[in-house]
């Protein structure tokens, strides 16, 4: 597996606990004003361009 695999394993796996764990109010942070993001399509854009 590249490195690329590997990362994008690990970021959906944290975003999966990170979500899981603001629904669950395990962080103090509100569910309601909470912004969870996966990678942007800028920054995957920029990626391509290397």
């Amino acid at each position: 597996m590249n490195t690329v695999k590997i990362g994008d394993k690990f970021e959906h796996k944290s975003y999966d606990l990170i979500v899981k764990a603001i629904r669950n109010g395990e962080l103090g942070i509100s569910e309601s004003t909470a912004k969870v993001q996966k990678k942007s399509a800028i920054i995957q854009k920029i990626e391509k361009r290397k």
